[in-house]
């Protein structure tokens, strides 16, 4: 099984922000106010590499976002990577975002609290109700086969959940967003690198894919 991740870069392998030295100090004390806040201590954004569990459905994204989108414009050009999953180090920690599980599960919490405004109390239990749900249902941990399982079961359902995405009440709230309701994986792996099996060439708006290597 293959996933799949995508940059406007070109890279001779696919590491992590902090570990390509990219990441500011800043940033990194960012990434760990962030990763407390939402009771993740050990999940750095600047440790972290975002996957899709298939390739980009990359003939429509232009269609469904429009040239406003960041990313998804006709004509955008990115560096498609694909990771085998069995190579991922083991024992890297890993969370499933966006999944469909999360998303019913964030619209019932809002419905049942009436969380309309800024509250930093929900917001705080949500976090900790989430995470725990995920943790039931696979979608975060450090268990390789778990995780295998995890992107088993989402293939197939990428282009679906983009046009779910965009009919959602949110999607203009979240229109900047790389992938935002739409089921990803960030993956945070030991060592701070993955192995990559291959790299294609995509352009927004288009099928084709040309081999880099």
């Amino acid at each position: 099984m293959f996933i799949y991740h995508y940059s406007p870069l070109l890279f001779d392998t696919l590491q992590t922000k902090r570990r390509r030295g990219a990441a500011t100090a800043e940033e990194i004390r960012k990434a760990q106010t962030q990763a407390v806040r939402i009771l993740q201590p050990g999940a750095l954004y600047v440790d972290h590499l975002s996957f899709f569990f298939e390739p980009i459905p990359s003939e429509i994204l232009h269609v469904l976002y429009g040239h406003d989108h960041p990313v998804w414009f006709a004509g955008s050009e990115l560096y498609e990577y694909k990771v085998d999953a069995s190579k991922i180090p083991s024992k890297s920690l890993y969370e499933v975002v966006e999944s469909p599980r999360e998303i019913a599960a964030l619209d019932k919490f809002v419905a049942d609290n009436n969380w309309v405004d800024d509250d930093p109390k929900l917001l705080k239990e949500w976090f900790a109700f989430i995470l725990a749900e995920k943790i039931k249902w696979g979608e975060y941990g450090n268990d390789h086969s778990k995780l295998l399982l995890q992107i088993k079961n989402a293939q197939g359902t990428l282009e679906e959940n983009f046009f779910k995405a965009v009919k959602r009440d949110d999607f203009k709230d979240n229109f900047k967003k790389y992938a935002a309701s739409v089921s990803h994986l960030m993956l945070y792996p030991v060592g701070g690198e993955v192995v990559v099996s291959g790299v294609n060439k995509v352009t927004i708006g288009s099928k084709k894919r040309m081999i880099i290597r």
